[in-house]
């Protein structure tokens, strides 16, 4: 029999089948860590998805674990919806679809250290 390491935060009615060994209750800093994670799991799934309803299905569990992170935070959606418009108010969204390429900073520029130390997303070149 096929048996896979998983390690990872399933849905509660998945983990009712009997194939799981191995599951627990996470404590509440792992189940934030595990949530964040997923999030990330999911955002990925969205990437991959090919179809409209592949894209809808996956928005959905992205959706579900910012409303169960959220809970689990004890953040409203109301505070998620300041926040939304706080960052909107400053930053503008994305609905003219810009891309950026390049960005060409002074060195004593605040975003200088700020790309420096992701450099997994931001090569200097």
């Amino acid at each position: 029999m096929p048996k896979f390491l998983v390690q990872k935060l399933i849905r509660d009615n998945f983990a009712q089948l009997d194939h799981w060994e191995g599951t627990r209750v996470l404590s509440k800093d792992d189940f934030t860590h595990e949530l964040k994670r997923k999030l990330i799991e999911e955002a990925e799934e969205v990437m991959e998805s090919k179809s409209l309803e592949e894209v809808l299905e996956e928005l959905a569990d992205v959706q579900d674990i910012v409303d169960t992170l959220a809970k689990h935070l004890e953040v409203s959606k109301t505070d998620i919806s300041k926040a939304q418009a706080k960052k909107l108010a400053k930053r503008g969204g994305f609905e003219r679809r810009i891309f950026a390429e390049v960005i060409n900073l002074k060195e004593k520029d605040r975003l200088v250290e700020h790309c420096r130390s992701q450099p997994h997303k931001y090569k200097e070149i």
